[in-house]
């Protein structure tokens, strides 16, 4: 269970306290081999323009270019035992100074807990890089090399960075932010089967400082086939936010002013959907704030259906003791009852019986928000594994899900299963469920499962393989 809590992939900040240097930050010291867990192998090359770090450089305003970058070749599939040398070429049209790097992420679906040697798990992945000197120090060079069915997530990017001093310390901010994701296909003889889909997509974020969110992410396999959630991250000069990664769960807040940029991916270990989204850490302190009444953000982007009502908070601006909320649903539009935090901050309690989505605006004498979206999610399953026992039968069925909770049911074939409620775990990540296999099922070559939660919601069928 403790592999659960832990960061899918957390990725290095840029972070510099104290009297840091420009020649304390060579490029050199910018490429690293990223974390690496049972899960994910990931790679990570970074480089910079800093030369000119040791001279304050003011914010850039009017007309600055944005800093850019090129991918070389374009293709975005390749076949098992290819190898294509691949050019990420960065720039800054003005000579900016810049932060730029690219990474690589093969996710794989694991449905066995095996112990693995790196070496293992490096010939598993899906790819293999080889990192090439390049002929250029603004080019990041690898020849990648296609090994098994699958999918690599790439992420590139590349940030401006503002330097000035204060107190004789060197501070950094970001400028212009440049960035893509995108998946690479690694296919075999075939490339059969449909691709994973995200429920929804995430918005851009803006949060002030000490705000806290909590997003979920969804998705669906037209297939039934088992999914992996995970996620990138990468903030520019600024450490930005804290707080702990889930499988499919970010439990966030606001600590440090700056931009990040989140990649959250899922796999069915062929294909994979893939989603990014920005997040500004606004400091009202230094930043000028809206005058009018705003609705930036909510708490959380969506919720599992309960038999318990939703708490959320709305973040905003201008907000009075006589703002009001308006849920919209398909059935018309209804005023919630409502609390004053701050002129920040209101807070309602959605009702259990809400379905699918929905949507909030602030309105305020004759001042409205924009609607903000908000969805009741089915049970989802985040973390799939099949128990066996000496023999290699599979005899329990382990789930690590949002929404299941304790009276969940759980179905293979149409029969359901025992629940073994003293292997159960229950985290603010979701929720740990265990379940007994009768013996006339364990000789099926694949069963499908469905599980609903205490409010009747039903998870989509997940079609479990039971041989190895």
């Amino acid at each position: 269970m403790q592999r659960l809590l832990l960061f899918s992939l957390l990725l290095v900040f840029l972070s510099l306290p104290g009297p840091a240097k420009a020649q304390d930050l060579a490029a050199d010291d910018l490429s690293r081999l990223a974390l690496e867990n049972s899960d994910v192998l990931a790679r990570e090359e970074r480089i910079g323009n800093i030369e000119r770090l040791e001279r304050p450089v003011l914010p850039l305003v009017g007309e600055n270019q944005a800093p850019t970058f090129n991918i070389s070749p374009e293709t975005r599939t390749i076949r098992v035992g290819q190898q294509v040398t691949f050019r990420f070429a960065f720039g800054e049209p003005e000579n900016d100074p810049y932060f730029a790097g690219v990474i690589a992420v093969t996710p794989r679906l694991r449905l066995e807990r095996l112990d693995e040697t790196r070496k293992e798990s490096q010939r598993a992945a899906s790819i293999k890089i080889d990192v090439l000197a390049p002929d250029n120090p603004s080019i990041v060079v690898w020849n990648i090399t296609a090994q098994n069915p699958g999918v690599a997530v790439f992420f590139i990017s590349i940030a401006e960075l503002i330097a000035t001093r204060e107190g004789g310390d060197l501070k950094l901010s970001s400028g212009k932010v440049s960035y893509i994701a995108y998946v690479l296909r690694v296919v075999g003889e075939t490339d059969e089967g449909t691709t994973p889909e995200f429920t929804d997509r995430q918005s851009d974020i803006r949060l002030r400082l000490k705000e806290r969110t909590s997003l979920a992410f969804a998705a669906q396999s037209p297939e039934g086939r088992p999914l992996t959630y995970g996620f990138l991250f990468l903030a520019y000069a600024s450490r930005l936010v804290s707080g702990r990664i889930g499988l499919n769960l970010l439990d966030l807040k606001a600590i440090d002013p700056g931009k990040g940029i989140f990649v959250a991916y899922v796999t069915d270990g062929r294909k994979a959907d893939i989603q990014t989204f920005l997040i500004s850490v606004i400091d009202p302190a230094t930043e000028p704030v809206e005058s009018t009444l705003k609705l930036r953000t909510l708490s959380a982007n969506s919720a599992v259906g309960r038999t318990k009502p939703i708490k959320l908070d709305l973040y905003g601006e201008n907000f009075t003791p006589s703002s009001q909320v308006l849920l919209t649903t398909a059935n018309g539009e209804q005023q919630l009852s409502s609390t004053l935090v701050s002129s920040t901050d209101l807070q309602v309690e959605l009702p259990n019986t809400l379905r699918d989505i929905i949507s909030l605006r602030v309105v305020d004498g004759d001042s409205s928000t924009d609607k903000i979206p908000f969805r009741i999610l089915r049970p989802v399953i985040a973390d799939l594994k099949r128990v066996r026992n000496d023999r290699g039968v599979v005899e329990k069925i382990r789930i690590f899900g949002l929404g299941v909770g304790s009276k969940v049911r759980l179905t293979a074939n149409g029969e359901e299963l025992e629940q073994l409620k003293d292997k159960n775990v229950h985290t603010k990540f979701g929720d740990q469920v265990v379940f007994a296999l009768p013996a006339r099922l364990r000789g099926e070559q694949s069963i499908e499962l469905r599980l609903t939660n205490d409010a009747g919601l039903e998870t989509f069928p997940i079609i479990l393989p039971l041989v190895k």
